[in-house]
């Protein structure tokens, strides 16, 4: 493994997790994933020590195979990566409807696709909670790595300020 020596911006691939759910009943004494995952690519900023894996490595498919949310036993499936699927930041209902009035007096697209789900989803139409995250969702508040890979895939060869030693375990 490689280390990031310091702060790196980069344009990567990775992916954003729809639907998550926790199974049940534990296997192996873990609550396997389940999910829908949608590709991205973003720009990201990733901190001094992140872990820098090369795939020209003769284990390159067993990584692949770990950190590729499709594949059965991929580390996220075994809930390596519990905490991007924690939702940490809420709003109380009374600021959400001043919110969500604000968004609709200021955004005519916004109004037109909020009626138009009311009418056509008759769950979403007498669910006041649904209706006020239809706008906390769209609202500057919304936690934006919320379901995000932390994991990003380099699609082409990038020179990066790497190291083989930790630099957090220097200390």
């Amino acid at each position: 493994m490689h280390y990031l020596l310091r702060d790196t911006v980069l344009t990567v691939h990775s992916y954003r997790f729809e639907d998550p759910a926790w199974r049940e009943r534990p296997f192996e004494g873990r609550h396997l994933m389940t999910y829908r995952y949608v590709p991205i690519e973003e720009t990201r900023s990733f901190p001094a020590g992140t872990v820098v894996v090369f795939m020209n490595q003769r284990t390159n498919r067993v990584v692949a195979h770990l950190l590729e949310p499709g594949a059965p036993d991929a580390l996220v499936v075994w809930g390596f990566w519990n905490a991007i699927f924690e939702q940490k930041e809420y709003a109380e209902s009374y600021k959400l409807e001043q919110l969500a009035r604000k968004m609709l007096a200021e955004d005519p697209t916004l109004q037109e696709t909020f009626l138009k789900q009311l009418k056509s989803d008759s769950a979403f139409a007498a669910n006041p909670r649904a209706r006020l995250y239809f706008f906390y969702r769209r609202s500057p508040y919304w936690d934006q790595q919320l379901n995000r890979y932390p994991v990003g895939k380099l699609m082409q060869k990038v020179p990066l300020p790497v190291t083989i030693q930790s630099p957090i375990l220097q200390n």
